[in-house]
């Protein structure tokens, strides 16, 4: 045999035993991977047994308090789940997939092409919705979704069963991370969550994660589909040239998909329930209104804007508000003649810089103004008849039924949620910092306490983050509240108030300086269908107008109305000037039969100007000292504390003054639209409106305070943070 036949066979013997090695060690290792998964399945089923709570109703003994475990209705179907998700994953594991080239290639395709459907039933699954009830379009746009992760994963993957596999843990990774953060705040996991997810990890140790059956069970239906997709034969790897062109197919996908779902109203009729978004999760799927909740922070630049075009608009209106500032002869701006400071130079508390306490009431509103009613006795006679030291009217605000945040940050910063998305909540979606407001300007200027109060939890809405953006020194919730009245479930009015008196009377222990603090209630929180033991019916509905849920809601008007009385007598003995402002953040929603009944016609064919008959609530501010009486004061709450602040010529924030110009062409405006100074309906896209050009500049302004932090415009906001 010649030399050179010699060394073929020893190459051909080398790399025989080299093929042989490497079929060795992938035998181990797709050995070692079937004993690691038997092993999950055998711990997901020991796991089930040790957590009876799982399958077993837990009774505790009134008497011994010992606890027990009896049958439950669901004890039968949720052992039968654990015996088949981890009976089918050891048989997947070991079961060898022996059928025939032509049928394995077929199934395949099949089960590739399904994946996005177990994904979605992974989702709803932990969800816990009745997907089977969607409507057929809100079914087609969870899988169009769905299946646009699926063809990115096979995209970029180059293989079905790979992107079947990527889009099926994708979905169970976004269904246990909705589930978590929705069990540690309260809110289920939206867009604008994924802006904070760093300061999220670097907490994370701090919570405690607790697996439900159900929770448990959405990891073990995933094992089960990934077990499945990764015993099936695949087809062969692609060419290069194969490869760029589903990429390039890929892109061209990408952007028709993020432009109808983005930029058209494709979706945006689906409703987002901003406060409790994990119920809209389950009205509509977790895929859709995840990708529905990305226009929430997708706030549109004003034609033309730029850093130098806001810095114009400044100056343009800053000139007009500076010189009614310079010029400012109203009799209270006239008689302060007290020095504002004391000679260590603290603040005084003067009637020019009285003690100031907000409040908030929540879903506190006047129906009898929507529409006329018949109704044994006055719902709220202590305000209805409150003259003296008042000023008083109508604010219109920019939500109905709910999201009670947006009118606090109306309130507090001036703004309008009028150039805003919507449906959005600013505190959860572009507040991120310190942010100019009140609560900086009177805590610059001298005052304390600079207290936040509401009396539930303090994760809803963000509120824990964004009242420290805000500048509160201290946010007062539920838990520190010691044995207080409930009405309902909820904390009173009445007890909100002892708590604003209490730390009022604390503060003024070790200082004189003045005292401000914001409220917000929560006695007055819907639903009003329910029946309740504790509730007083002292309000009863004509005949004509009977409704369990308008009953309910008055009666509780009724009691914060008598709360609201008890706090201002309290207010009345304090020798310090104190002023209170008090308002309802939005209307009630209470039944469309109701207001359907009182406006004279069905809610759905309402005009837009009718609409906004349903976004007012009633203001006041009262002093205990000698002011200027106004009734019938028509605003939105964007202008209420420069409108208050003007009428008792108290100092403001210089964009505050701004807005007064503001006001004089546009008295009233929210996201519904605005009423011009000719008394006229207009909708904020009105572009022939004839104050155009002052919405437009409102608009420019507030961008560059909302979204262009590193150029804000100078002299309206530095000296308040």
């Amino acid at each position: 045999m010649s030399k050179a036949t010699n060394e073929v066979l020893r190459e051909a013997n080398s790399s025989d035993v080299s093929s042989r090695k490497r079929e060795k060690r992938k035998k181990y290792f797709i050995l070692a991977l079937q004993i690691l998964a038997s092993l999950f399945f055998l711990f997901l089923f020991a796991y089930f047994l040790r957590n009876k709570g799982f399958y077993l109703k837990k009774v505790t003994d009134q008497e011994t308090g010992a606890i027990a475990y009896k049958t439950a209705k669901k004890t039968f179907g949720r052992i039968c789940t654990a015996v088949s998700v981890s009976g089918l994953g050891i048989l997947l594991c070991w079961i060898p997939n022996k059928l025939g080239e032509k049928v394995n290639k077929i199934v395949y395709i099949v089960s590739c092409l399904l994946s996005p459907v177990i994904a979605f039933l992974i989702l709803e699954y932990l969800n816990e919705s009745e997907w089977w009830a969607f409507k057929p379009f809100i079914l087609a746009m969870n899988f169009i979704i769905l299946y646009f992760v699926f063809f990115t994963f096979t995209a970029i993957f180059g293989s079905m069963k790979r992107g079947s596999i990527g889009t099926i843990l994708l979905a169970c990774a976004f269904a246990l991370t909705n589930h978590f953060v929705y069990q540690f705040r309260g809110i289920a996991f939206m867009a604008s969550d994924i802006k904070i997810a760093g300061t999220a990890l670097g907490v994370i140790d701090n919570f405690d994660f607790t697996f439900s059956f159900i929770c448990t069970y959405t990891i073990g239906f995933t094992a089960l589909a990934v077990t499945y997709f990764a015993r099936l034969k695949g087809t062969a790897g692609l060419t290069l040239k194969k490869y760029v062109l589903r990429l390039a197919l890929w892109a061209a996908s990408c952007a028709v998909f993020i432009y109808s779902f983005m930029y058209t109203d494709l979706i945006r009729g689906v409703y987002f329930k901003t406060f409790h978004p994990h119920i809209t999760y389950q009205r509509y799927g977790q895929a859709l209104i995840f990708v529905r909740s990305f226009h929430m922070i997708m706030a549109e630049k004003p034609d033309g804007y730029n850093y130098t075009l806001a810095q114009e608009v400044s100056e343009k209106r800053s000139g007009q508000a500076d010189l009614q500032a310079d010029t400012m002869t109203s009799e209270v701006a006239t008689d302060l003649t007290d020095d504002a400071y004391k000679s260590d130079g603290t603040l005084k508390t003067t009637e020019k810089n009285p003690n100031i306490l907000i409040v908030m009431d929540e879903a506190f509103s006047d129906l009898g103004t929507v529409g006329e009613f018949d109704v044994n006795q006055d719902y709220m006679p202590f305000i209805h008849n409150l003259t003296e030291n008042t000023i008083k009217g109508t604010t219109y605000v920019s939500v109905f039924g709910g999201r009670t945040a947006n009118t606090e940050y109306e309130l507090l910063t001036g703004n309008t949620m009028a150039f805003l998305p919507d449906g959005t909540t600013t505190y959860q979606f572009f507040l991120k910092k310190d942010y100019p407001n009140l609560v900086h300007y009177l805590k610059n200027k001298g005052y304390q306490g600079i207290n936040a109060i509401h009396p539930y939890y303090r994760g809803g809405y963000n509120r824990v983050n964004v009242y420290q953006y805000f500048g509160f020194e201290n946010f007062y919730d539920i838990a520190d509240f010691d044995n207080p009245e409930t009405l309902r479930k909820y904390i009173t009015d009445a007890s909100t108030y002892d708590k604003m008196i209490e730390l009022y009377e604390e503060a003024k222990k070790t200082s004189d300086a003045p005292y401000f603090s914001f409220c917000v209630t929560m006695q007055n929180h819907s639903s009003f269908a329910r029946t309740y033991k504790d509730m007083p019916h002292d309000i009863v509905l004509g005949e004509d107008y009977q409704d369990a849920t308008a009953d309910q809601y008055l009666n509780l008007i009724k009691v914060s109305d008598s709360a609201l009385e008890e706090l201002i007598d309290y207010f009345k003995g304090v020798d310090e000037p104190t002023l209170i402002i008090f308002f309802g953040d939005h209307q009630p929603q209470v039944s469309n039969a109701f207001y359907d009944k009182i406006m004279g016609k069905k809610q759905d064919e309402l005009t837009d100007e009718e609409v906004m008959e349903k976004y007012k609530t009633p203001f006041l501010a009262w002093a205990n000292y000698d002011i200027e009486e106004k009734d019938n004061v028509t605003i939105s709450t964007n202008y209420m504390i420069s409108t208050i602040f003007d009428e008792l010529g108290l100092d403001m924030p210089r964009y505050n003054r701004l807005l007064l110009e503001f006001q004089k062409e546009i008295p009233v405006l929210t996201a519904v639209g605005y009423r011009g100074a000719d008394g006229k309906y207009y909708s904020v896209d009105d572009e022939e409106s004839p104050y155009i050009d002052t919405l437009q500049d409102y608009e420019i302004l507030q961008y560059n305070e909302l979204f262009d932090r590193k150029k804000w415009v100078s002299g309206l906001y530095e000296d308040e943070l």
